[in-house]
């Protein structure tokens, strides 16, 4: 079991490009990708068993009602990495969810992994109705795969991050939202669930 250690601040190189991202008027949200993979892997690094997953597929539990009018076959399932018995693209038109990236505390073998936190990336600064409804989409899809109990999903929208979880122990699952600032309060967030996950 390792001790987890004292908190590295990141590269100078990293730093400065972070900081450039977010202050340029990007045309394309797949310019933060590489900065913000980055910083996900340096805050849970690899010799710890977490894994970073870029644009995963998020297929629906199997049983869980399908969104809209898309249909469900229970005949068509598969098995995801963390042990759900999920619909199949080959049931007819599954909704799947694809957020930027996904951090995983990585199982031994396939279908041991524990989903810890959800990032996804905006290029704009102001969020929609449309991005907070994605997020809790993801929180919705994802909560039905017995991830940890502080899973928390991520908006990072240039200068500003939103996060949302589910509160723990509480009946009523109300989504809890919280805002930071992203160059001195995304880092510091990841580090505290990196920290509880810490242990291999």
């Amino acid at each position: 079991m390792s001790a987890f250690p004292p908190v590295r601040p990141l590269d100078e190189w990293l730093q400065r490009r972070l900081a450039s991202t977010i202050e340029e008027d990007l045309r394309f949200e797949a310019s933060f990708y590489g900065p913000i993979n980055s910083l996900l892997t340096h805050v849970f690094p690899l010799q710890q068993r977490f894994m970073v997953k870029p644009q995963p597929k998020l297929h629906p539990v199997a049983g869980m009602p399908p969104p809209q009018s898309e249909a469900e076959s229970s005949e068509r399932v598969s098995i995801d990495s963390m042990n759900n018995v999920v619909q199949s693209r080959k049931a007819g038109r599954v909704s799947t969810d694809e957020p930027d990236f996904i951090v995983v505390k990585a199982g031994f073998e396939y279908r041991g992994d524990l989903a810890l936190a959800v990032v996804e990336v905006k290029k704009h600064e102001k969020i929609t109705r449309v991005d907070w409804d994605q997020a809790l989409r993801y929180l919705r899809n994802i909560s039905h795969k017995n991830p940890a109990s502080d899973l928390t999903v991520y908006l990072v929208t240039g200068a500003t991050t939103y996060s949302v979880q589910l509160p723990m122990g509480e009946e009523v699952m109300v989504p809890i939202r919280y805002q930071f600032p992203t160059l001195t309060g995304l880092q510091s967030s990841l580090e505290g669930i990196s920290k509880r996950h810490w242990a291999v």
